[in-house]
């Protein structure tokens, strides 16, 4: 029904973690398989997917175009047996079961829906205000067509509406005209020049709406600017301001569940990464971790005897730049921390780490004084995403 595309940079142990992670639970949703590895972890990820794929449903490519995403994707969809693509990114979780995600995949192919984004619930697209833009309703979905006569309405009711994303199926007819022609040229905003634009208030929408009607201009010399190298696949998506006449009509459905959530970023829906929900690591306790601190560098705190406390901790941002270890060190007395799955006795003298995302209970056995710091993971390097 479905062909799952897999072409993702894996070059640091965290995102290899990460492939591990959600690759197994998502792999039954397809029989064909078209994975392209690259990074310093290729070995290691083709090496995991031989093991995983026992019923021979993938297909490893080696060799292919590194410079340029969409030229090894084009390579790599000459193998596609089925008119939807799949998109699989390493760093989100199916949070639903996969069943269900096949069932969702079905009722898309049932009515033509060209695209939706499986990830990032109700992020960039709320289904509840979708209703003013008289949509069609299947049992999962809201679908409607974004045609060159409507397309001015959306930039105004749903300015956040990204008509393609990566975390998406999309129909094989959809997604060559996004692949879209390559240029010769190819020049990249530096860095530098986007902090500028945003100082000058020139983030989104503004960055990208002028970038498009640059590069209408640039493209007529076989020039493109863009905000991304070409081997990074952030290119091809599009916001409701980038869409060409020749990408419409398309049919855009919208889910009405929540099928995956992205790994360390919220994308403007509040507390709900898979690290703030708790979900990742799959441990509370932090194996083989032995840095001490002085008393003077951490906060002491009392617990009475059958006193209970809950605590969770991750930054106060959008996307997280670390996953946070806890360090708790028990000065006097006795103290048990649990949490869903795990369960530790503390006593005096005595010193644990722990993960602080995942949410954990502590509770006093005896009076007690514990002290507490909170610190990065020095593990935590999640690398490019191309």
């Amino acid at each position: 029904m479905i062909t799952a595309l897999c072409n993702v940079y894996l070059n640091s142990i965290l995102k290899l973690n990460l492939f591990k992670e959600t690759f197994p639970r998502v792999f039954n949703v397809s029989d064909n398989w078209l994975i392209y590895f690259r990074g310093k972890y290729k070995k290691d990820a083709e090496l995991f997917v031989t093991n995983v794929d026992v019923s021979k449903h993938t297909i490893i490519f080696n060799n292919l175009e590194e410079k340029s995403w969409a030229l090894s994707v084009k390579e790599m969809l000459k193998y596609s047996k089925y008119d939807y693509i799949y998109i699989y990114i390493e760093d989100h979780f199916l949070v639903n079961s996969s069943d269900f995600f096949k069932e969702i995949i079905k009722e898309a192919v049932k009515n033509n829906i060209d695209y939706f984004s499986y990830s990032f619930f109700n992020a960039d697209f709320d289904f509840n205000t979708l209703e003013y833009s008289y949509p069609e309703y299947s049992k999962h979905f809201a679908y409607f067509d974004l045609t060159k006569q409507n397309v001015d309405f959306f930039k105004v009711s749903h300015k956040q509406l990204f008509p393609f994303s990566l975390v998406s199926v999309v129909s094989k007819e959809y997604f060559f005209k996004v692949l879209g022609k390559d240029f010769y040229h190819n020049w990249i905003l530096s860095p530098f020049i986007q902090k500028i634009m945003w100082k000058l208030h020139l983030g989104y929408p503004k960055n990208r709406i002028l970038l498009y009607k640059l590069n209408r201009l640039l493209n007529l010399l076989n020039i493109k600017i863009s905000l991304y190298t070409p081997a990074s696949p952030l290119n091809l998506e599009k916001s409701i301001y980038e869409m060409d006449k020749n990408l419409l009509p398309v049919k855009i459905g919208v889910v009405n569940e929540e099928i995956f959530a992205n790994f360390d970023d919220d994308n403007g829906a509040k507390s709900v990464s898979v690290i703030k929900r708790g979900m990742y690591p799959s441990k509370l306790k932090v194996e083989d971790f032995t840095k001490h601190f002085g008393t003077n560098e951490m906060k002491q705190y009392k617990l009475d005897a059958n006193e209970t406390i809950n605590r969770q901790f991750y930054t106060n941002s959008s996307r997280q730049s670390s996953i946070y270890l806890k360090f708790i060190y028990v000065n006097d007395g006795k103290i048990r921390i649990q949490s869903s799955s795990e369960n530790y006795v503390v006593n005096k003298n005595e010193y644990i780490y722990l993960y602080a995302n995942i949410p954990h209970t502590i509770i006093g056995i005896k009076d007690s004084i514990y002290s507490v710091k909170i610190i990065p993971d020095e593990n935590w390097k999640i690398g490019d995403y191309y």
